[in-house]
């Protein structure tokens, strides 16, 4: 898992490797995916587009949870 520049496309650049490629760019799509990956098309690349700014809140939020005693309670 990593972040790329979102005008990198990486269908193009599985394609040279034998690589099937899929973009998921909503919630519950990444099940799908995956399912289908597993399913029919080992080496399956899947690119999930998330909102960057969204995921560092969420991420900074679940931290600052983590070091807050009782927080999670």
């Amino acid at each position: 898992l990593w972040r790329t520049p979102p005008r990198l496309d990486l269908g193009a650049l599985a394609r040279p490797f034998g690589l099937a490629h899929c973009r998921v760019e909503e919630p519950g799509g990444w099940r799908q995916a995956l399912a289908a990956g597993l399913a029919g098309h080992p080496g399956t690349l899947i690119e999930v587009r998330v909102d960057a700014e969204r995921s560092r809140a969420l991420h900074l939020e679940y931290w600052h949870r983590l070091r807050t005693p009782g927080a999670l309670d």
